[in-house]
C-alpha cells in the first residue's frame, strides 16, 4: 500500500473538485477519488478489478485537443510510469461525443511504494472544459477569420491603444510590401508620408470618440515606393466587465493608387480645360444628362450678353429660338446615344433679339458608360450667315437675269465643268442645252487652245484678280467656229472658298471678220513695209489678254530733227532715212516681235513675253542701232522710250506710258532712251 493512501489528501483534493488517482506498477488503479471515478469512468470506459482485491484497470477512451484519440499507453500516468518523467499539464476529451463529454487537464508523477518495491503514479485531474471550449471556438474562429481574409484585397487590421499593429492580414503583402507578422508592434503613423500624417492623426482622433476616421494618404512600402491608400478606421468598445486591453482600433486599408493618380490627372485636364474656356472667345458650356446648364465660360457676356450666373441651372432649350428646338432636340438625342453631333442654330440674347450659332455637343460617359455631361462649344456665325444670305439673292437674281440674257451665259463648276447654260448660248454653238451640262469647258474650245477656266485659275493664284476677259474661239456642232468675247468670273462663299464659275459669251464673229478686213487693208507700211498702227494696237490687245504673252514691252521711237531734215533736204532724204530705221528696228529686236510705224516720223516696237532684263537690253541695242550715218543724207539719231504693261493696263495705258517716257528723253535733248 502507498505511504500516501490516506483519507486525507483525497478528501482534501475531492473538496476542491480535482480527481486523484494512484497507478500500480503494473497500471492497474490503485486508488482514487469520487472525482477521479466520475471523470474515469467516462473516459475510460471501465473501472473494473484486475483480479480479486487487486485495484482495477482502465482501457482507452479519450481524445487530444486535435480530436484524435489517445492510445492507452500515451494515458499521462501510463506514460509517467514507463518514462519515469512528469507529465504536466497534458489536456484531453474524456467520453467524447456523449453529452456529459468533459475536458480534463491531467497531471502525473513517479511516486515512492511504501516498503513493498513496486513503482506508483499519482494523478491529479482537473476539468477545464469551459476554458477548452472557449479557446477552441477562439481558435475555430480565428481560423475562420483568417480564411474569410484571405482572398480579400484589402488590408484588415487591428490596432492597439498606442496605434500599433496588434493583428494583420495577409493582403498587407501587396498593399503595403511587409509580411503581416514584420508589422506586429509597429506604428501605422511611421510609414505615412510626412504630408498626410496631420491628417492620419485627425481620423484616428475622430475614431476613437466614436466616429468613423477616414483618410486618403500615401504609405511608403518596404520597397520605398508611396502609393496612395484609402484608410477607415473604427474604434472597438469593449462590453461591460471586460478585463483585456481596452482602446484597441480596427481599420480597413485599400490601395487607391491608380485612382488617385487617375483623379489628379482629370483634375489637372479639367483644370486647363476651364482655363482654356474662360479664356476663348467661343461660348463653352457644360450641361447635365437633362441639358441644364452647369458652366458656361465667361465669353456668354460678349456673345449673349448674359453674366454666367444667371444660366446656371437653366435648360438650354429655353434659349433656343422656337424654330430650331426640334432640330436642337434631335442634336441632344444624338448625344444621349452617345454621338457628338453639330448644328447651326439661333440663341436668345439677354434683352432682346437672336444670335446665330454654331454648336457642337459631346458626351460625357460615366464609369458604367452612362451620360453623366455633356459638353458643347459655340461659335458666333451671324456675320457668315448674312453673307452667305445675300450670296444666295445674288445667285436668285443671277438666276433671274440668267434664262432672260440675250448673250450666252454658263454656271460652270471650278474645274471648269458646265452646270447649267441659257438657250443663247446653246443656240450660239447650235447644240441643245442638255447636252453641254456636264462637259468640260475645253470641250467647247478648238484644240491647242488654252482652257479659260486654267487660265483664270493662275490668274486667281497670282493675285491678279478672280476675273477673265479674253477673245475666245467656240467650236459649233457643225464643225464650224465661233468667235466670242469670253468673261469668266470666279464665285466665292463666305469661306472664300470657289463655289462656281459664271461664264458670258459676247459673239463678236462678225466685228471680227470686219476687222480682219480692215487690217488687210492697211497691214502694212506702204514706205517702210513695217506694221500699221492698227497692227500694232490689235496685236497689242491679244497679247494682253494671253497670260503666255501679257508681259509685253512697247518701244517708242522718234527720229531727232526730222522736221530740220525736211526743211533742208527735202522729201527724198527724209523716205531714205525713215526706210533705213525701219530696216536698223527689224535687225535690233527678236523675229516675233513687230516693229510698226505710227506717225510721220514715229516707230513702235511690241514685244510680247519679256522680262525687266530684256527690256534693258532692248534699249540699248535699239539706240546703238539707230545712232549713225545714213548714206547720202548723213548723221542720224533717235530718242527712244519704253514701258512695260502693268495687271489690268489696256492698250491705251501702256502707249501712254510709253510715249510718256519718250517726252522725257526728248526734253533732255535726244538722242538717248529711258525705261519706265
Amino acid at each position: 500500500m502507498l505511504s500516501m493512501h490516506t483519507a486525507s489528501p483525497p478528501g482534501v483534493l475531492e473538496a476542491l473538485g480535482v480527481g486523484f488517482s494512484v497507478h500500480g506498477a503494473d497500471g492497474a488503479v490503485l486508488e482514487t477519488n469520487g472525482t477521479a471515478r466520475e471523470l474515469m469512468a467516462l473516459g475510460l470506459g471501465v473501472v473494473r478489478p484486475a483480479a480479486e482485491g487487486a485495484g482495477t484497470t482502465s482501457d482507452p477512451g479519450c481524445v487530444d485537443v486535435s480530436g484524435e484519440p489517445v492510445p492507452a499507453g500515451e494515458h499521462p500516468a501510463l506514460r509517467a510510469l514507463r518514462t519515469g518523467e512528469p507529465v504536466r499539464g497534458f489536456v484531453m476529451g474524456v467520453h467524447p461525443g456523449t453529452p456529459r463529454a468533459r475536458w480534463v487537464r491531467v497531471d502525473s508523477v513517479c511516486v515512492a511504494p511504501d516498503g513493498d518495491g513496486g513503482a506508483a503514479v499519482a494523478t491529479l485531474m482537473i476539468d477545464v472544459t469551459v476554458e477548452t471550449e472557449r479557446a477552441r471556438e477562439s481558435a475555430v474562429a480565428a481560423d475562420r477569420a483568417t480564411r474569410l481574409m484571405a482572398p480579400v484585397a484589402d488590408v484588415i487590421c487591428r490596432f492597439d491603444a498606442a496605434d500599433r499593429f496588434l493583428d494583420v492580414s495577409a493582403s498587407a503583402a501587396q498593399v503595403l510590401g511587409h509580411a503581416p507578422e514584420d508589422l506586429f508592434g509597429q506604428r501605422l503613423a511611421a510609414m505615412v508620408h510626412v504630408d498626410g500624417a496631420a491628417g492620419l492623426r485627425s481620423a484616428i482622433t475622430a475614431a476613437r470618440v466614436g466616429g468613423d476616421g477616414h483618410v486618403v494618404v500615401r504609405v511608403r512600402r518596404r520597397d520605398g515606393e508611396l502609393r496612395w491608400v484609402d484608410i477607415v478606421l473604427r474604434r472597438v468598445d469593449t462590453p461591460p466587465g471586460w478585463q483585456g486591453p481596452t482602446g484597441e482600433l480596427h481599420a480597413v486599408l485599400r490601395d487607391v493608387h491608380d485612382r488617385v493618380l487617375a483623379e489628379q490627372e482629370r483634375a489637372e485636364v479639367d483644370r486647363r480645360y476651364r482655363l482654356l474656356a474662360d479664356n476663348t472667345a467661343d461660348l463653352v458650356c457644360v450641361y447635365d444628362a437633362a441639358a441644364r446648364f452647369v458652366y458656361v465660360s465667361p465669353s456668354v457676356r460678349s456673345l449673349l450678353g448674359y453674366r454666367p450666373a444667371e444660366l446656371a441651372g437653366r435648360a438650354l432649350v429655353d434659349l433656343v429660338h422656337p424654330d430650331e428646338v426640334v432640330a436642337v432636340r434631335g442634336s441632344l438625342a444624338a448625344v444621349h446615344a452617345g454621338r457628338p453631333t453639330r448644328a447651326r442654330h439661333r440663341m436668345r440674347r439677354a434683352g432682346h433679339g437672336w444670335a446665330w450659332v454654331e454648336t457642337t455637343w459631346r458626351p460625357v460617359a460615366g464609369a458604367e458608360g452612362e451620360l453623366v455631361e455633356i459638353h458643347s462649344s459655340s461659335r458666333d456665325v451671324g456675320a457668315q450667315v448674312r453673307r452667305e444670305r445675300a450670296l444666295d439673292a445674288a445667285e436668285e437674281s443671277l438666276r433671274l437675269t440668267f434664262d432672260a440674257a440675250g448673250h450666252g451665259m454658263a454656271q460652270l463648276a471650278p474645274d471648269g465643268r458646265v452646270l447649267r447654260v441659257n438657250p443663247a448660248l446653246a443656240a450660239l454653238v447650235g447644240r441643245p442645252a442638255a447636252e453641254l451640262e456636264g462637259q468640260l469647258l475645253r470641250a467647247l474650245t478648238p484644240p491647242g487652245d488654252p482652257d479659260p477656266a486654267a487660265l483664270l485659275r493662275g490668274r486667281a493664284a497670282g493675285a491678279e484678280g478672280d476675273e477673265l476677259r479674253r477673245e475666245q474661239r467656240l467650236l459649233r456642232a457643225d464643225g464650224s467656229q465661233v468667235w466670242v468675247d469670253l468673261t469668266l468670273s470666279a464665285v466665292r462663299d463666305a469661306t472664300g472658298t470657289v463655289r462656281h464659275l459664271v461664264a458670258r459669251f459676247v459673239d463678236t464673229t462678225a466685228e471680227r471678220v470686219l476687222g480682219e478686213q480692215l487690217r488687210g487693208m492697211d497691214a502694212h507700211d506702204p514706205l517702210t513695209a513695217v506694221g500699221t498702227v492698227s497692227v500694232l494696237r490689235a496685236r497689242m490687245a491679244d497679247c494682253l489678254a494671253d497670260p503666255r504673252t501679257r508681259r509685253l514691252a512697247v518701244a517708242r521711237v522718234d527720229l531727232d530733227a526730222f522736221r530740220r531734215l525736211n526743211e533742208v533736204r527735202g522729201r527724198l532724204a527724209c523716205d531714205t532715212v525713215l526706210v533705213v530705221t525701219a530696216q536698223r528696228l527689224r535687225s535690233a529686236v527678236r523675229e516675233a516681235d513687230l516693229v510698226a510705224r505710227i506717225g510721220a516720223d514715229e516707230f513702235a516696237v511690241l514685244c510680247p513675253g519679256v522680262d525687266r532684263d530684256y527690256v534693258e537690253r532692248l534699249a540699248q541695242r535699239i539706240g546703238r542701232a539707230l545712232t549713225g550715218s545714213v548714206t547720202g543724207v548723213g548723221q542720224v539719231s533717235a530718242s527712244v522710250g519704253i514701258a512695260t504693261a502693268r495687271p489690268g493696263d489696256g492698250v491705251d495705258d501702256v502707249l501712254t506710258r510709253a510715249d510718256a517716257v519718250l517726252s522725257v528723253v526728248r526734253r533732255s535733248g535726244g538722242g538717248g532712251w529711258a525705261v519706265d
